[in-house]
């Protein structure tokens, strides 16, 4: 009776022990050009709905099971994927990539337009500001006070 309890239980270790366990991974995000800490740099682990971003000095935490792929992405640099170790801890160095915006469209609609498709016109920037109330608007002249009728 014993050696079957004692092999049941070594048949649920080895079960468990196949099914990867998570952790929180956490660690720091510079560049790699001059090592400074990059804030809001996105950080997902592939194929699963968990994201954090890193914090003003670079630094991040995530759950993610070992073996895991974690993404950091961010503007203007190339998008890293890391596979995630076996330690708790992992420090990303990103490089800067070469996607810069090559346009940027206007669109205006309403206004009349040359045939070559240019704007015809001009753009008002102004903003009006409402006036600041200079006098007192809340009066009681109209209030009626409730009295009660004596017998």
């Amino acid at each position: 009776m014993k050696r079957i309890i004692y092999l049941f239980a070594v048949l649920i270790l080895l079960v468990g022990a196949d099914q990867a366990i998570a952790a929180e991974i956490s660690g720091y995000v510079r560049d790699n050009a001059d090592n400074k800490a990059l804030a809001g740099v996105q950080v997902l682990v592939k194929n699963k709905n968990i994201a954090t971003t890193t914090d003003k000095n670079g630094f991040y935490k995530i759950n993610a099971e070992s073996g895991d792929l974690l993404m950091f992405s961010y503007l203007g640099y190339k998008t890293k994927v890391v596979k995630v170790p076996k330690s708790n801890s992992l420090n990303v160095l990103l490089d800067q990539g070469n996607n810069q915006l090559e346009e940027v469209v206007v669109e205006s609609y309403g206004r009349p337009r040359h045939a070559d498709g240019k704007v015809v016109g001009s753009v008002n920037m102004s903003v009006r500001m409402p006036m600041p109330m200079t006098t007192n608007s809340e009066t009681y002249q109209d209030i009626k006070e409730n009295t009660f009728l004596s017998p």
